[in-house]
């Protein structure tokens, strides 16, 4: 089996809460999969990321990788009892009402966020000059998920507020589920749901977003937050300690420090100066045809008969 996901960072495998659910569900099972860092939607057919490769079969659906995974017997719910099942529907219902809205808000939506991490990370990672396409395709249809659900005359601080509420009502009931258990059916061993709480709640707990009312939210659960801690340690260890370790380096290291990370940026992108000075090209052209298109700046030309005539006279 092959699994293609974005890149992860942040002490994750991934960024993204589908192939984080993905990752941390093939680890619960120990399935195998050879991974690759994917940086290109269009080989996907679904246009989004994971996508697993299994013989003949190429699954781009989060649903349909789960369906196909346990139709191989890995499945991390086959001992649990009906109304286990029943609560695992009950929860995974209740994420994806409540807190997947408050997602869309918090990565794509809101202004401080979208413009400083979440874009700024897609355009660094997506191959150009796809990075100037799918960031704002992606944004806007966050928001037309989140305007499907929220009053449509409600300002912006309203749905915020609505959205956050909401999430908020969710991470109460994930924390009430939990308690003082390992995981969130009880028992010795996590389950499916416990893969799709981390996929959604690791990324907003360990990523640096500049507005963080959400991240805050759910800071206010410890025992959510030392359930993230405890998958981390249990599957995602090594991604963990080496992103704290680089992040120790990069606060220490002075002059020496710089000079490595320049070098490695260069090496993971190689073309990054070519790539600024042709999207700079690309954009002035858009912007001066904008203006001509729409009357802001206009080519006035003097007839040739005029201009004789004009010559004559002077004469």
């Amino acid at each position: 089996m092959n699994l293609e996901i974005w890149p992860g960072d942040w002490g994750l495998p991934s960024i993204d809460s589908n192939c984080l659910e993905v990752l941390t569900y093939l680890k619960m099972c120990g399935a195998e999969a050879e991974l690759t860092a994917a940086n290109n939607p269009l080989r996907s057919p679904s246009g989004h990321f994971p996508v697993l490769r299994h013989e003949e079969a190429v699954i781009g659906s989060l649903d349909d990788i789960i369906l196909h995974l346990k139709r191989q017997n890995y499945n991390p719910d086959y001992a649990l009892s009906a109304r286990q099942c029943a609560d695992s529907l009950a929860f995974s219902n209740l994420l994806r009402d409540r807190l997947e809205p408050a997602l869309w808000l918090c990565w794509w939506v809101d202004a401080k966020n979208s413009t400083e991490l979440t874009r700024k990370w897609y355009a660094s990672h997506l191959r150009f000059p796809l990075n100037f396409y799918y960031p704002s395709v992606w944004e806007e249809a966050a928001r037309r998920r989140l305007a499907a659900v929220c009053d449509f005359d409600a300002t912006p601080e309203a749905v915020e507020a609505y959205v956050c509420r909401r999430a908020d009502e969710c991470f109460s009931s994930l924390s009430e589920q939990l308690g003082d258990r390992h995981w969130f059916l009880g028992g010795s061993a996590p389950t499916s749901l416990d893969a799709r709480v981390f996929g959604l709640l690791a990324p907003l707990l360990r990523a640096p977003l500049p507005s963080h009312r959400l991240q805050g939210l759910l800071k206010g659960y410890p025992n959510l937050v030392t359930f993230v801690g405890r998958v981390q340690q249990k599957f995602f260890v090594k991604e963990r300690d080496e992103y704290e370790a680089r992040q120790k380096d990069r606060r220490s290291g002075e002059g020496g420090g710089s000079r490595a990370d320049n070098s490695a940026d260069d090496a993971e992108f190689p073309h990054k100066r070519r790539n600024q000075v042709l999207a700079g090209l690309v954009a002035a052209v858009v912007m001066l045809t904008f203006a001509l298109t729409n009357g802001i700046v206009k080519i006035e030309t003097q007839d040739q008969s005029e201009y004789d005539m004009s010559e004559m006279d002077a004469d």
